[in-house]
C-alpha cells in the first residue's frame, strides 16, 4: 500500500535563512575543540596499523605483553590517523563541524517532513546539539553517533506510513486497517547490512545499534501479526531474515563472533572509575549543570507522551492547521525510547544516543503537547508572515548571526589547544630533555598522550618507554592490572565507588610500585592517593621533576645512584610549584635533541627556569 504524501521542506528564502541560522547555532554548540585524552592513542594506533597491520597483542605496555588485544575501533583509528597526518587537525575539526551540520540538517528535515511546527523543529535541533556538546569530539564514538542517526533515518524512511500510529488496539482489528508501507522501500532495509559491517569495524557501540535494530523489527512484527494475523507471517519472516543478515554483517571483522562475546562480557562489569560510565548527576553542584539539557529532554519526552495518551484511540491522529498532525503513540518507538532513556539514566555516555533518537521521534509529539497548552501555531511560511517591505530587513538580520557564527567557527577550528594545567606538557619535555626512558607508571588520563610522546617514532637515537596501563582499558589489559592501577591512583574510597574483579588479588595500594619493577612514575598531583602512596615509599623513589600539575619520580636504584648509567644529578632535577598556564597546539609533543652535550644540558636547564626547591 502506498504511504501518504510526505510534507516537504519550505522553499521560501526566509524560511531557509531561518533554518540556516538554527543549523549554524547548533554547529557552534558542537564546535568544541577540546582534545579527548585518548586522541593521542587513537592516532598512534592508527598509524601503527597502517604501517605494520593489526596487532594481535598490546603494544606500548609492559604489563599486558602477550595478552589478546580486541581492538573494536579499527577503521575509526585508521581514519583519524590518516586525517591528522594528511590534512592536519584544522581540517579534522572542520570535518567534525560539518558532520554535526549534516546530522542537525537530517534532524531538521525529518521534523519538517513530519509536519512539525517551525519553532518545534528549531527547538529540537538546538536541544539535540546541547545534549551532544560533551560527546561531539574527535574520537571513535563520533562515528557511532553518525551511523546510529543513519540507521534511524533509514528505518523511518522505510516504514513511512507505518510509524507514528498505535496499532495494538482492538479497534485496529475491528476496522480491518493495517500498517501502510511500500514494498519498494522495504527493500532498502538491506542497506542496514553494509552499515552494520562498517559500524562493527569502527566502534563497539554497534552492539547497541544492533539491539535497537532487532527490537525495532521485532516490534513491527508484533504489530503486523496483531492486525493481520497469520497473513503477516511472510512479512515477519522477512524481518527475521533482515535482522539475521545484519547480525551476520557485524561478524565480518578480524575477531568474528569473538568480538560480540568480548563486548557482552565487558559491558557486564561496572566501570565507576570511568566518568562517562557514571549516571548523569542530579545533585545541586556546578558539574550537574552539564546535564540540564538531558533532564529537559527527558521531561519534555514524558510530557509529550502523556499528552499523546488520549490519541491512542484515534489511531490515525487528527489534523491541525497547516501540515501539522497530532499523532498518537507508536508502540515500537515507545519501547525503544524507554530502553535508551533507561540506559542514558544509568550511563551518561548513552545520552547522545537518546538525544539523537528523540530528535527523530519527538517533534510530532511536542506539537501535540503545545496544542494541549494552546501554544501551537499554524506552520505558515515566513514569506506570508513578514510584510513585503520588511522582507529585505528580516533577511539581512538573519544573515548577521550566520556570518558571526561562521567567523567564530573559523577561529574554533584553528587548532586543538592542549592546556598545560590539564596535561603534563612541561613534564614530558623534561623527560625528553634528559632522555629518560623505561617502564612508566602514568596517570590514566595522560597515558595515551605519553604513549605518543615517548614512542620510538617520535624521538631519535633513544629507547622507547612503555606504560603500565592506559585508556584501552579491558580491550587489552587483564582485570588484575586494571584493579591494580586504580587501587593505586584512586584508592578504595573513590567517591563514585569502585569495581574490583572477584579474581583480582587483595587490595594493595603500592603493588603498582613493585609489579615488574617500573622505572618512572608520572603522577597527576590532583590524584592525592597516588601521590601519598609514592611519598610513603620514598626510600625507593627519588623526585626528579615537579610543577603545579605533575610529579615525576624515578627509581632510586637507577636515577639516584651515581654509578648508574641513568644517574640524574641533583642539580639537573627541577622541583618547584610553578603554575602551568596557557596551551600548545595538539599533539603538543616534546622536542628531542639529536645528540645532547653537556653544554646542551646546561642550556636546557636554564630553559626550564632555574630550580626552586622547597
Amino acid at each position: 500500500m502506498s504511504n501518504s504524501q510526505t510534507p516537504q521542506p519550505s522553499r521560501n528564502p526566509l524560511d531557509r535563512l531561518f533554518f540556516l541560522v538554527v543549523i549554524a547555532a547548533g554547529c557552534l554548540v558542537l564546535s568544541n575543540n577540546i582534545p579527548d585524552p585518548d586522541l593521542w592513542g587513537h592516532v598512534q594506533f592508527g598509524r601503527d596499523m597502517l604501517h605494520d597491520g593489526l596487532p594481535a597483542t598490546p603494544t606500548y605496555t609492559f604489563t599486558a605483553t602477550g595478552h589478546p588485544w580486541v581492538n573494536h575501533e579499527i577503521l575509526s583509528e585508521i581514519f583519524l590517523a590518516t586525517g591528522v597526518d594528511q590534512f592536519g587537525t584544522r581540517m579534522m575539526l572542520m570535518l567534525k563541524v560539518l558532520c554535526g551540520a549534516a546530522l542537525l540538517t537530517m534532524i531538521l528535515r525529518r521534523a519538517i517532513q513530519g509536519g512539525a511546527n517551525r519553532l518545534t523543529a528549531a527547538g529540537t535541533v538546538v536541544l539535540t546539539a546541547a545534549n551532544l556538546v560533551f560527546f561531539w569530539n574527535l574520537r571513535p564514538q563520533l562515528f557511532s553517533y553518525l551511523l546510529f542517526a543513519l540507521l534511524i533515518a533509514l528505518l523511518e524512511w522505510c516504514f513511512a506510513g507505518w510509524s507514528g500510529h498505535w496499532w495494538l488496539t482492538s479497534r485496529a482489528i475491528r476496522s480491518g486497517s493495517e500498517p501502510e508501507y511500500e514494498p519498494r522501500r522495504m527493500r532498502y532495509l538491506w542497506w542496514a547490512c553494509p552499515l552494520f559491517f562498517v559500524w562493527a569495524n569502527t566502534h563497539g557501540a554497534f552492539l547497541a545499534g544492533l539491539l535497537i535494530y532487532g527490537v525495532y523489527l521485532g516490534m513491527r512484527s508484533i504489530e503486523a501479526l496483531w492486525v493481520r494475523g497469520r497473513s503477516a507471517s511472510g512479512l515477519v519472516r522477512r524481518f527475521a531474515l533482515l535482522a539475521a543478515a545484519a547480525t551476520a554483517a557485524t561478524m565480518l571483522n578480524p575477531y568474528g563472533p569473538g568480538l560480540h562475546q568480548w563486548l557482552i562480557d565487558s559491558v557486564r562489569h561496572p566501570r565507576p572509575e570511568i566518568v562517562e560510565w557514571l549516571p548523569p548527576e542530579t545533585a545541586l553542584r556546578i558539574t550537574s549543570l552539564a546535564w540540564i539539557p538531558f533532564w529537559i529532554l527527558l521531561g519534555l519526552t514524558l510530557l509529550a507522551l502523556v499528552s499523546a495518551l488520549p490519541r491512542i484511540r484515534q489511531r490515525s491522529g487528527c489534523r491541525l492547521a497547516g501540515n501539522a498532525r497530532l499523532r498518537p503513540l507508536d508502540a515500537t518507538q515507545l519501547v525503544i525510547l524507554a530502553i535508551v532513556y533507561w540506559q542514558a539514566i544509568e550511563h551518561r555516555r548513552h545520552i547522545a544516543l537518546a538525544a539523537i533518537l528523540a530528535s527523530f521521534w519527538l517533534p510530532p509529539l511536542l506539537d501535540g503537547l503545545l496544542s494541549c497548552w494552546r501554544l501551537g501555531q499554524p506552520n505558515l511560511p515566513l514569506d506570508r508572515i513578514v510584510p513585503r517591505r520588511w522582507k529585505p530587513v528580516v533577511a539581512s538580520l538573519l544573515c548577521v548571526p550566520v556570518a558571526a557564527i561562521a567567523m567564530v567557527l573559523w577561529e574554533q577550528t584553528r587548532h586543538l589547544p592542549v592546556r598545560r594545567d590539564l596535561y603534563p606538557v612541561t613534564a614530558l619535555q623534561f623527560i625528553a630533555d634528559h632522555r629518560l626512558h623505561g617502564k612508566l607508571v602514568v596517570a590514566f588520563d595522560w597515558a595515551q598522550y605519553a604513549i605518543m610522546a615517548l614512542s620510538a617514532e617520535n624521538g631519535t637515537d633513544r629507547d622507547p618507554s612503555y606504560v603500565h596501563f592506559d585508556g584501552r582499558f579491558d580491550t587489552c589489559y587483564p582485570r588484575r592490572i586494571i584493579d591494580q592501577h586504580f587501587d593505586f591512583e584512586l584508592g578504595a574510597n573513590f567517591p563514585w565507588g569502585r569495581y574490583r574483579d572477584p579474581d583480582s588479588p587483595p587490595v594493595d595500594f603500592c603493588r603498582v610500585l613493585e609489579y615488574q619493577s617500573p622505572d618512572l612514575l608520572l603522577l597527576h598531583r590532583d590524584k592525592s592517593h597516588a601521590v601519598q602512596a609514592v611519598a610513603s615509599s620514598s626510600a625507593r623513589w627519588v623526585l626528579l621533576y615537579q610543577d603545579q600539575v605533575a610529579e615525576l619520580w624515578g627509581s632510586a636504584a637507577r636515577f639516584d645512584d651515581a654509578s648508574s648509567d641513568c644517574y640524574l644529578p641533583p642539580d639537573h632535577r627541577l622541583i618547584n610549584f610553578r603554575p602551568q598556564t596557557g596551551n600548545v597546539p595538539w599533539p603538543a609533543l616534546p622536542r628531542f635533541q639529536q645528540h645532547p652535550t653537556s653544554a646542551d644540558v646546561v642550556q636546557l636547564e636554564s630553559h626550564h627556569h632555574r630550580k626552586a626547591r622547597p
